[in-house]
């Protein structure tokens, strides 16, 4: 038997309702192919010269903006979440700076989550496919009716 349920969503993202907040806009990742960070799998071997660089001083966020869309994670927040989910995240160490004062904010990481849920239902959902990025995942803009089910 399926059964329809309310929508239900947690959302990690950047909050760009500081009126100053830093954004990483550029980036090296040492010859990383960084599309393997959307994969949802085990990064066994992480460069450890991975950088990102923002230009204007601003509020260092718990969660850094950035361009590519990835959630680069304060100390803080992996201290929070280490500890309950182990096996669903992995840490990956990354260095930010200012790209013109050389300033660097220390103790950031990128949150690779290991275990993803699909929950659409590509049959009846309408939704924009990104074809020409199959590593790119589905990006939901507008839903017109929930379409998440659950077995039961």
């Amino acid at each position: 038997m399926i059964k329809k349920l309310k929508p239900r969503y947690y959302r990690l993202s950047f909050d760009d309702s500081s009126p100053d907040p830093v954004i990483c806009r550029k980036f090296n990742f040492e010859r990383f192919d960084h599309y393997r960070l959307l994969e949802g799998s085990f990064i066994d071997s992480w460069p450890t010269g991975v950088s990102f660089y923002y230009s204007e001083d601003g509020f260092a966020e718990d969660f850094l903006g950035n361009s590519l869309g990835l959630l680069i994670v304060s100390a803080r927040i992996r201290g929070f979440l280490e500890p309950m989910a182990r096996s669903e995240c992995q840490f990956l160490p990354v260095q930010i700076s200012n790209s013109r004062t050389e300033k660097t904010l220390e103790g950031y990481s990128i949150l690779n989550l290991l275990n993803r849920v699909s929950a659409l239902d590509k049959v009846n959902a309408i939704y924009k496919d990104d074809t020409n990025n199959p590593h790119r995942p589905i990006i939901l803009t507008h839903l017109t009716q929930y379409m998440c089910a659950m077995r039961t």
